[in-house]
């Protein structure tokens, strides 16, 4: 799944893998939730068959999710790499929820990313199996984005419709 602009405005994520197990490489895409419900922008739902691994690379993207939803949500996936991507989050809490993710020999790497919470948002990423959130440092001493940053980047329209009013403003 690549180089797509998708603009959800009504209830649902822009991207559901719901128990579609395989090898994904979800890269260069603008996904954009202005639906206020609790699904996700981005999310890899494997629910079926867990003996059926879902690999996941998400790299490149821009991820902007509103109050109520999560950018990323992933469940009972094996193998997670997210890098490179804006995750703007304005309104809310939580960027990244792992709920029974790699569950089997799988692994997760969550490094390189940018992200703009709230300034009241406190928790970063939460993994639901000890039903823990986590600060920003805290995701960190766990081993997530030690390259990662978080902090203020604007785009040309954060309240567009289009492509190119999510790409950076000057000086972001």
């Amino acid at each position: 799944l690549h180089h797509n602009f998708i603009l959800q405005n009504d209830t649902g994520s822009c991207v559901y893998l719901g128990s579609t197990q395989g090898y994904w490489q979800i890269y260069d895409n603008i996904l954009v939730s202005k639906a206020d419900d609790f699904n996700s922008v981005l999310q890899l739902y494997n629910a079926g068959d867990t003996t059926l691994p879902i690999y996941a690379k998400i790299y490149n993207n821009t991820i902007v999710g509103t109050a109520k939803n999560y950018p990323v949500y992933a469940y009972n996936v094996d193998s997670l790499d997210i890098k490179n991507n804006l995750i703007y989050k304005p309104t809310g809490t939580l960027a990244i929820n792992l709920d029974g993710s790699a569950i089997s020999t799988g692994w997760i790497s969550i490094d390189y990313n940018q992200y703009y919470l709230n300034s009241t948002t406190t928790e970063q990423g939460r993994d639901v199996n000890t039903s823990t959130y986590y600060t920003w440092s805290g995701w960190q001493s766990l081993g997530y984005e030690a390259h990662g940053k978080s902090g203020s980047f604007t785009f040309v329209n954060a309240n567009g419709t289009n492509a190119t009013d999510f790409m950076l403003s000057a000086g972001s």
